[in-house]
């Protein structure tokens, strides 16, 4: 069991490394030598020691993550061969569509790629310092971008087909209210500020990955019910950050603000999916969904380092600071990720990091009553068992795992009302059935 968890692992890491540096090579695509080396390595040692990314690289599920961009990058890559100054490649372009199959194979996120190779197509083509009246009439002159935007776009519309004649409905809600609770929220404006205050707490984590856990169900994340919450501050400082980057680029798009462009829309695009807005997801918040974004904002601190060293070139001093500043967060990003492993080294180590972050999430008590369960810790499990009904009501498992640890311990009459009443829950009516017939 051991070779293969070690062999399982490996593979994982090794994923990860060739990942980091597919990164090092689209920032030298992105940026050329305009922010030299340096910047591209700081990006790519960034990414790699990203504590966000242990999720994906120790779980098992996190390999689509790692298959996935890997493949997206290569599909990028090479549509940037197939772009040329008055012709397209059509051999590398069939290429990158390829690439763009296989990764959308390994997850559905690879989708989002086709968005960022018509917003890179793009800004090759077009002079986005212009009015747009004459960007919109140069449209119609570029034949080739637009023969290429046609296939991508057609891409995309074949694979939105194929995804519903194969599963009828484009999404599944297979999910509780345990697990997401934004979607079960009727009215829209608590909807939406909670949403936008969860997009923050995903943007804290890509900047101080301090707190984390492997479970962010309710009630770990309170929602936001009112516009006068304070933390709606927080969700306005981070769109208005994003909105004047993206403003300040498209004004500086001829000095480098169109390499800003693309790196926030490698942060931007592959996080759509995960962001609640025009589907919901099965979870609440899950650090490994932010393994392709991350590419995105690794890519824009790279780029601020080596726009920051341009600048001090001829200062040894200041250049010593900036060069020390970016080998302290290397350090601090390796050492965290280190820790991180760490709690993923068994279920209890999980679980119990989990409960330090998140005290008010019912399904993290519920889980770490099942470890409690395991080590005959019957009083300990029956405490975070009923913490897991207080905190959340309507959650009828706890119930069958009450029922469960009270008929372990000898307390079989105990038992029979929780167990009689996990017939009630869909969740645990079988095991109620089997352990009822068992007394």
């Amino acid at each position: 069991f051991y070779n293969l968890v070690f062999g399982f692992h490996f593979v994982n890491v090794i994923l990860h490394g060739i990942a980091s540096c597919m990164v090092y090579q689209l920032s030298e695509t992105i940026y050329g030598t305009y922010q030299q080396k340096l910047s591209s390595l700081f990006a790519a040692l960034l990414f790699a020691t990203h504590p966000i990314h242990t999720e994906a690289v120790c779980g098992f599920v996190g390999r689509a993550e790692m298959l996935c961009t890997i493949f997206s990058l290569l599909c990028f890559r090479y549509y940037t061969k197939c772009i040329k100054k008055s012709q397209t490649d059509d051999r590398m372009l069939c290429l990158a569509l390829a690439f763009y199959v296989c990764a959308t194979l390994f997850k559905e996120t690879g989708y989002t790629i086709l968005g960022i190779l018509i917003i890179y197509d793009a800004l090759q083509t077009f002079n986005f310092s212009q009015h747009p009246k004459i960007i919109l009439r140069h449209v119609f002159k570029e034949h080739q971008f637009l023969r290429r935007a046609f296939v991508v776009t057609a891409s995309g519309i074949a694979y939105i087909i194929f995804r519903r004649w194969l599963t009828v409905h484009v999404t599944v809600r297979n999910y509780r209210h345990l697990e997401n609770p934004i979607a079960f929220i009727e009215e829209r404006i608590p909807r939406t500020l909670s949403n936008l205050y969860l997009h923050y707490r995903y943007a804290e984590l890509l900047v101080f990955p301090i707190n984390m856990s492997c479970d962010y169900s309710f009630n770990c994340i309170p929602l936001v019910d009112s516009i006068f919450d304070q933390r709606n501050i927080l969700s306005v400082a981070l769109y208005g950050s994003i909105f004047l980057l993206a403003l300040y680029s498209l004004k500086h798009v001829n000095v480098g603000g169109n390499r800003n462009l693309l790196s926030l829309s490698f942060m931007i695009l592959p996080f759509v999916p995960a962001s609640n807005f025009f589907f919901f997801v099965g979870t609440m918040l899950g650090e490994r969904l932010l393994y392709i974004p991350s590419i995105g904002f690794c890519l824009l601190v790279g780029r601020f380092s080596g726009f920051l060293l341009s600048k001090i070139r001829t200062d040894q001093l200041l250049k010593g600071i900036l060069l020390t500043i970016c080998i302290f967060v290397l350090v601090s990003y390796s050492y965290r990720t280190v820790l991180r492993n760490e709690d993923w080294q068994n279920e209890f180590n999980l679980f119990h990091s989990a409960l330090q972050v998140c005290p008010n999430s019912a399904k993290v008590h519920y889980n770490y009553a099942i470890l409690m369960t395991d080590r005959e810790r019957w009083d300990d499990a029956i405490k975070h068992l009923e913490l897991a009904k207080k905190l959340e009501p309507i959650y009828c498992d706890p119930n069958f795992q009450i029922g469960l640890v009270l008929f372990n311990s000898g307390k079989r009459n105990e038992a029979l009302p929780y167990l009689k009443s996990a017939l009630d829950c869909i969740y645990t009516q079988v095991k109620a059935v089997e352990a009822l017939q068992k007394i």
